[in-house]
């Protein structure tokens, strides 16, 4: 048992609860500290006396991580519930060390425990926020993919139902654009914490479902090209009116052919998209600036907005190349 004056002085005016043990894992002192946050005598204390003040569910696995550090002589830390002097529950991290005298000799153990309730109680509230918010995102998901979901199909019926072959293709395609968000949200959700969305696995998401089976599409990406989640949507939607014009008007009656999209990074970390086809391809002198299709404006509304520039390729049939600064 400590018994230098000094030592005791020291132990009683530090502000943490103190302990320590012998060869025999005896425990032989506890400070003013400990002794003040318990309410007990230090001879309630001695040996295992203290191990009454520890939580039931706490107590089997706190004392075997003691035996098993003790054993070896090694440090440790563990985390327990011990009663105050009031009764309530405190959670503890304790911390301990293997003593020796000046002859190097083991002499047992000396710990100390702090008062962790308030960390712990801050923890588990970030844990339940987390809980909450991860909700929250998980019925957002799902009422916009739904919703989507519903649109598109709302769209689908009314498009079947149009008489004028002009409202039925402007229903069609809008139709397919909320599938096309749809998707894209089904994407961003199946990624989970990801600050990342891979666009090559989304455009190969998206191919069956522009009814092309007279076209074929072929994606070339050697890895899952991703992008921030912030561009995620502008550039599925992108793709998707790319895609959905070089299916459409690459390719008039029922001609066949092949459209591929492609996506690299440069070493400077840009990202070029490329959609190029097979097909009839544009009328001669055409450019970007002399269609007025609604959803090539969409393309270029698209574009600016994610600071990205759009041009024409060189043929046979159709090449547009988009280019996305390194910052996106």
């Amino acid at each position: 048992m400590p018994t230098d004056a000094r030592f005791r002085q020291l132990m009683d005016t530090a502000p943490v609860l103190i302990w320590c043990a012998d060869t025999e894992r005896r425990f032989i002192y506890f400070n003013k500290v400990w002794l003040d946050f318990t309410g007990r005598a230090m001879e309630e204390e001695f040996g295992c006396g203290w191990a009454t003040g520890v939580h039931p569910e706490d107590h089997e696995r706190r004392a075997a991580l003691f035996a098993e550090h003790f054993e070896r002589r090694e440090a440790f830390r563990v985390e327990f519930r011990l009663r105050r002097r009031d009764g309530a529950w405190r959670w503890m991290l304790g911390t301990g060390v293997p003593r020796t005298n000046g002859a190097g000799e083991f002499i047992g153990f000396i710990g100390s425990c702090i008062d962790i309730t308030e960390m712990k109680e801050a923890e588990a509230q970030r844990q339940r926020d987390l809980e909450e918010k991860a909700a929250l995102l998980q019925e957002l998901h799902h009422r916009v993919k739904n919703n989507a979901q519903v649109f598109a199909s709302l769209l689908g019926v009314q498009a079947n139902r149009a008489t004028d072959p002009e409202v039925k293709f402007a229903l069609r395609t809008a139709a397919a654009r909320a599938s096309a968000m749809a998707i894209a949200q089904q994407q961003i959700h199946d990624a989970g914490a990801s600050a990342e969305f891979d666009l090559s696995g989304f455009v190969r998401r998206l191919a069956p479902t522009l009814g092309a089976r007279r076209v074929e599409i072929e994606v070339e990406a050697a890895h899952p090209v991703l992008v921030p989640l912030a561009t995620a949507v502008p550039l599925s939607l992108i793709v998707h009116e790319l895609l959905t014009n070089a299916v459409h008007h690459g390719f008039p009656g029922l001609r066949e052919g092949r459209v591929v999209v492609s996506l690299r990074r440069k070493r400077d970390s840009m990202l070029c998209v490329t959609v190029r086809d097979n097909g009839v391809g544009l009328p001669e002198g055409a450019s970007l600036d002399s269609h007025r299709s609604a959803g090539l404006t969409i393309v270029k509304s698209l574009t600016r907005q994610l600071g990205a520039t759009l041009s024409l390729g060189p043929g046979p049939g159709t090449a547009v190349c988009l280019k996305l600064p390194a910052r996106g």
